[in-house]
């Protein structure tokens, strides 16, 4: 036993002796070149090596880079601006129009129709006239023989016309004692055309005359209003009989 003891303590001595010996040497600079054999090592100081770039996390990490993410996709996704869209005083002045003025709405043959456009919604806010006017109107078309003749010889172009079917005439004296031959007068154009290709087929050349009279007609006055409200008084007037809409002087 006591020899057994003596060799563990020796065992103990000589592994005591061999960690003091390798403890506290310097680990080897892979960096750094092994000097050649006899040369001692040259010194370098910090300030003389190369700075080693260094890569800093984003703060936040993951949910920085997420979020930035989302900022991109916002930016990407989002349409561009475009120019506002005009308002309707803007609207009226680039078509010419004043963005508010006074307007008159007619012509209208009964009077009534020019009242019941200014009661209605878009004039509710607004003071109205109504003014009545004298218009030259067209009522029809008077087809005749194309020259004035005595009353024998319109007599004698009557009875000659009826004898190859031509009805409805008349004889009309004018005042230098000489006479037409009506051949029919028509509130359309439409009829007046038929009786006109009616004679042409016969050889016969008639005259159209314009019939016209005087008629008492309605316009209906605004005061001052703005394009919107000009633009529904168009709509209500296009409803009744086509009436014109026109700015006036306030």
């Amino acid at each position: 036993m006591k020899i057994l003891f003596t060799v563990l303590v020796a065992l103990n001595a000589i592994y005591f002796a061999w960690h003091i010996s390798h403890d506290g040497k310097p680990a080897v600079d892979t960096a750094m070149p092994r000097p050649a054999q006899g040369q001692a090592p040259s010194l370098m100081l910090l300030s003389e090596r190369e700075p080693m770039p260094v890569t800093l996390p984003a703060r936040g990490g993951r949910k920085a880079d997420a979020a930035a993410g989302a900022r991109e996709a916002r930016a990407q996704a989002a349409p561009e601006a475009g120019p506002k869209p005009a308002s309707a005083p803007e609207q009226a002045r680039a078509a010419g129009e004043p963005a508010i003025a006074c307007y008159r709405v007619g012509p209208f043959e009964d009077r009534r129709q020019a009242e019941s456009l200014a009661a209605t919604e878009p004039l509710q806010s607004v003071s109205t006239t109504i003014e009545e006017a004298r218009e030259r109107r067209r009522v029809g078309y008077w087809v005749k023989w194309a020259e004035e003749l005595t009353l024998p010889a319109a007599r004698g172009v009557m009875s000659e016309l009826r004898g190859k079917g031509v009805s409805d005439m008349s004889i009309s004296p004018q005042d230098n004692k000489r006479y037409v031959l009506s051949l029919g007068v028509f509130g359309t154009r439409y009829y007046m055309e038929q009786r006109v290709d009616e004679m042409r087929a016969l050889g016969y050349e008639p005259i159209v005359e314009e019939r016209h009279k005087e008629v008492s007609v309605y316009w209906l006055h605004t005061g001052q209003m703005d394009a919107g409200a000009r633009d529904g008084l168009r709509a209500l007037a296009g409803g009744l009989g086509g009436a014109r809409i026109e700015s006036v002087q306030c």
